[in-house]
């Protein structure tokens, strides 16, 4: 659809429609993986899942240092349709070699013969059921049927707050807004930061503006690009040693993007350096605590809870853009006393979650 824009205002109403699609897909996709993924290793892979997204950006910019190094006008169009090659073969891989995961299969009121589903299970878990574990299983896929026939969105609200849960939801969302808020804000307002640290070692004039060349924006995109596809891969195997675990992760890379942040703020060839791979470990923490929810919520749940936590991340990275202008304006340090907070709170409510999912069976 964006590559078939006529105007600025059906650009727009396209992008709001792609945005809508990310959200729909992403959460499902990752359900699927991690239910699919080897217990011993389901936190590497779903971050190394994670990484194509860096791969992505990394292509698309690439090409953008091609077709229009420049920015030129006349051809974006040509280039956004030249993009559409890469959803149109993800379309095409979804159709034809994209399964239902397993345990989705045993959900699902339309699988009669349980066997090949339960042998599936085997196979994941690389351990054989006994015939009690198979009992229950086929009891929990006729349980299953029923509740796919009445199963609302109000019933499974209620099940992300029943006891068991209700302390693992509430500092999830929690965690989530704060972390729509470290994934974006700042960084949303890293040029203007620039600006303000040349003035005060430059004597640049307030309000003059800085000209930066095309070739040089698309150049920064593709080095973001391969710093996500990079981080994934250390924070993958970061979050499998089992000391540290899922939680320890998310919240030493936490801490690290916090403390490149702040160190960065009182010199600009700093603040060059460090917030780039503040924004990669940012990346890992986000992904990590995106991969702990496909984990944690059990099967009948899972696709509802996971979609519903990421767009309440997703929303709080939308006004997070809006928070740190507004506080810019204020007071130029506002918004990174505001991400420093955010920092202690993520670690905080990351250390009472009272789970950890490394090496653990998903429900």
């Amino acid at each position: 659809l964006r590559g078939l824009w006529m105007s600025y205002q059906v650009f727009i109403i396209f992008r709001i429609i792609i945005g809508i699609t990310i959200g729909v897909i992403i959460p499902i996709f990752l359900n699927i993986y991690g239910e699919y993924a080897p217990t011993k290793y389901r936190g590497l892979l779903l971050m190394i899942t994670w990484s194509v997204f860096g791969v992505g950006a990394t292509i698309s910019s690439s090409l953008g240092l091609v077709i229009l190094p420049e920015l030129q006008k006349d051809k974006v169009q040509m280039y956004l349709l030249i993009l559409t090659i890469f959803p149109f073969l993800g379309f095409i891989s979804c159709i034809f070699l994209l399964n239902d995961s397993p345990r989705g299969l045993l959900l699902s009121k339309n699988i009669r013969d349980n066997r090949t589903s339960i042998q599936a299970l085997n196979e994941i878990n690389q351990k054989e059921l006994n015939s009690e574990q198979e009992e229950k299983l086929r009891d929990e896929v006729k349980a299953a049927e029923i509740i796919n026939e009445s199963y609302s969105f109000k019933h499974i609200i209620k099940e992300m707050f029943e006891p068991e849960l209700k302390k693992t939801t509430v500092l999830i969302i929690l965690i989530f807004i704060c972390l729509g808020y470290n994934a974006f804000g700042v960084y949303s307002i890293s040029s203007y930061f620039l600006d303000y640290l040349d003035e005060v070692e430059n004597g640049k004039k307030e309000g003059e503006e800085r000209e930066t060349p095309a070739r040089d924006i698309i150049i920064n995109q593709i080095m973001f690009g391969v710093a996500e596809f990079a981080s994934n891969y250390v924070g993958g195997f970061v979050g499998e040693i089992r000391k540290l675990g899922r939680k320890g992760g998310i919240m030493i890379f936490t801490i690290l993007a916090g403390i490149l942040i702040i160190v960065g703020l009182f010199k600009k060839i700093l603040f060059e350096v460090t917030s780039p791979i503040s924004s990669g470990f940012n990346t890992i923490y986000v992904n990590l605590a995106m991969d702990y929810v496909v984990e944690i919520y059990p099967t009948k749940i899972r696709d509802t809870s996971t979609s519903l936590l990421f767009m309440i991340y997703r929303i709080s990275c939308f006004l997070s853009n809006y928070i740190s202008l507004g506080t810019y304006e204020i007071h130029k340090f506002i918004p990174y006393i505001i991400f420093a907070i955010s920092t202690v709170l993520i670690c905080f409510f990351t250390w009472g979650l009272p789970y950890e999912m490394v090496a653990k069976e998903m429900k």
